[in-house]
């Protein structure tokens, strides 16, 4: 597989990063939305060298989003070929909430909860939001508590 622009940014950061001995390949992922269609792409890249090992696209309505969550966690384990216990294979493919609009309001805050500066304070707006749709989304109490911290 080829290395793409975008990659060796991600490998220039990865490298002023001290990661340690251990990690020997990065999950790289973007979201897009189109109405009620998403566009998921994850690609495992080798860290030393830069070459996806494996790359997928993944074409799905919303009212998959969860189901499309589970098949990607599960595709990358067997990618790198580890064997899950019932018991894992369960948390990986646990949805944190059954209440859509909340979970949506969720990815938001995730969205500009990671642009940093004022994207922040909207960010922890999106959570309230989400936990005002759903108060056990606990995901969404991560951040804020993590803000509030700092």
């Amino acid at each position: 597989m080829k290395v793409t622009k975008s990659s060796w940014r991600l490998l220039r950061l990865l490298r002023k990063i001290d990661l340690g001995n251990n990690v020997h390949n990065v999950l790289e992922g973007s979201v897009r939305k189109q109405g009620q269609k998403l566009r998921i792409t994850a690609q495992l890249i080798n860290v030393d060298d830069g070459y996806h090992i494996w790359s997928e696209k993944y074409d799905r309505d919303m009212d998959d989003l969860f189901a499309i969550q589970d098949e990607i966690a599960l595709a990358i384990t067997e990618e790198l070929k580890i064997t899950l216990l019932e018991e894992e294979k369960a948390n990986i493919t646990k949805n944190p909430t059954d209440n859509k609009e909340a979970y949506d309001l969720y990815l938001k805050g995730r969205y500009y909860f990671n642009k940093r500066g004022t994207g922040i304070i909207k960010g922890l707006e999106y959570f309230q939001l989400a936990l005002d749709k759903d108060p056990e989304l606990t995901v969404a109490c991560q951040p804020k508590a993590g803000a509030i911290k700092q």
